[in-house]
């Protein structure tokens, strides 16, 4: 794989070039450059406008307890597309368009699942939150379903699993006095 990319990354910039000046001997040097120059400034509005919103959806995942992996892998195919629109060439731009079609994303996320092992990641993300009742009884909710139970035997605790547990504490500016 190694010798590969040295091979690949030097035979991407001479295609790159070679397309560059084929399209400039067709259409001329000024509307290439303005070509050129139209999908950088693609590639910026792309950035900018997906950017903050695949990470709010990303963080709004992580807050339910779902792994996000649509929209990382969403997230991660536009900001690569992004920057292969921001690269200078045609190819580039071919290859970011491609990346911009879900089609290809979807693709993309089946084939990054399956080679993770069991064709789901092959990891776990399991979260639960609980709180006391009124009868000092715990009372959970798990990332896997809405309803708040008692705990039961499907809960970690009755199968041995690792608990992380975590205290939360309010930590707000407080006025100092001197």
């Amino acid at each position: 794989m190694p010798r590969m990319i040295v091979w690949i990354i030097p035979g991407f910039f001479v295609l790159e070039l070679y397309v560059l000046v084929m399209v400039a001997s067709h259409v001329g040097v000024l509307a290439t450059m303005g070509l050129l120059l139209l999908s950088c400034a693609a590639g910026m509005l792309l950035l900018r406008v997906y950017g903050l919103s695949m990470s709010m959806k990303m963080r709004q995942d992580l807050m339910q307890g779902v792994l996000p992996e649509n929209p990382l892998i969403n997230g991660l195919c536009l900001t690569a597309a992004a920057f292969l629109f921001m690269f200078p060439g045609f190819v580039s731009d071919f290859i970011a368009v491609l990346l911009l079609l879900p089609a290809v994303r979807r693709w993309l996320l089946a084939l990054l699942l399956s080679r993770m092992g069991d064709g789901r990641g092959g990891a776990t993300v399991h979260t639960q939150t609980g709180y006391m009742d009124e009868q000092g009884r715990m009372v959970w909710r798990d990332s896997s379903d809405e309803s708040w139970r008692e705990p039961g035997p499907q809960d970690p605790q009755s199968k041995g699993s690792v608990i992380i547990d975590c205290d939360a504490k309010d930590v707000t500016k407080q006025d100092k006095k001197e």
